[in-house]
């Protein structure tokens, strides 16, 4: 539907309809607004719709959330719609916090190649920093970070801080500003990039680092709230440190570490699991 292809809850749709073809051997074919309109470019966005069922006939399962359906009905199809956290709390519930993605080992290993050719010889450890909102305890942060490389000894690191769809401008910009200021006062050598996907952001030229820093971060921090993005760093196999915002049911299987509750002078508590 209308919805916006890079939200979490459209990728989880590719990824749970994926898997679901791949165990059924059912045909998969994901739609939106865009797919739709170069199949069909002569034709209005709901006459293209139309025209696809029309020719490829009604699908047997529908997943979908509220927002994809518009007024459509699928009567004789089955109709999965929920968004990511309603599906996770009625199919996973001891692990609510975990939702669907679309990651792949494949795609995952295809985003490293990537993003290594655009950021060829970053400095190691690269702590990848997910930024949704972090209020006003951007200081408290970046001197958290600068403490925990101390901690381990690491004199030369790189922070890339990666914004979303979602992460105010004002907010990027003072966590910018408070990791160069701590960075820069620690005498470490830190490199500190930054990157904030927005609404002005052309996503047809510019190159999105999201999915190449999921695949080579050593360390994974998520500032603000994001379902999907601490699943889909989970799925890189390493845990996640949090900072203002608390998974209780991935911390009680030692799957993320609540930054309020970690002592910095202990070093990063980043470990290894299985995806």
């Amino acid at each position: 539907g209308s919805d916006d292809p890079l939200r979490g809850d459209s990728q989880a749709i590719k990824g749970l309809g994926r898997a679901f073809a791949d165990k059924t051997g059912l045909e998969w074919r994901y739609l939106d607004d865009a797919s739709i309109g170069e199949l069909h470019p002569d034709l209005p966005k709901d006459q293209a719709y139309d025209r696809f069922f029309a020719d490829y006939g009604e699908p047997e399962v529908v997943l979908t959330n509220s927002r994809n359906l518009q007024d459509r009905s699928f009567a004789s199809s089955y109709v999965i719609n929920g968004n990511n956290e309603e599906l996770s709390q009625l199919y996973n519930p001891d692990l609510p916090s975990l939702v669907p993605h679309h990651h792949t080992e494949a795609s995952l290993a295809d985003a490293g190649q990537k993003f290594r050719q655009n950021f060829p010889g970053l400095a190691k450890p690269l702590i990848a920093l997910m930024h949704i909102q972090t209020g006003l305890r951007h200081h408290d942060l970046a001197e958290k970070i600068v403490t925990m490389l101390k901690a381990d000894r690491i004199e030369d690191a790189t922070i890339f801080l990666c914004g979303t769809r979602r992460t105010p401008v004002t907010a990027q910009i003072d966590l910018l500003n408070a990791l160069r200021q701590e960075t820069g006062k620690s005498g470490l050598n830190i490199d500190v990039k930054n990157y904030l996907l927005g609404p002005k952001f052309n996503r047809n030229e510019d190159y999105n680092p999201y999915a190449g820093l999921i695949a080579c971060a050593d360390h994974f921090i998520l500032s603000g709230e994001s379902k999907s993005i601490v699943s889909e760093c989970l799925f890189a196999g390493k845990t996640v440190m949090t900072f203002n915002t608390a998974y209780r049911d991935l911390e009680s299987h030692g799957f993320t570490q609540n930054l309020r509750h970690h002592k910095a002078e202990q070093g990063f508590p980043t470990r290894s699991l299985r995806p």
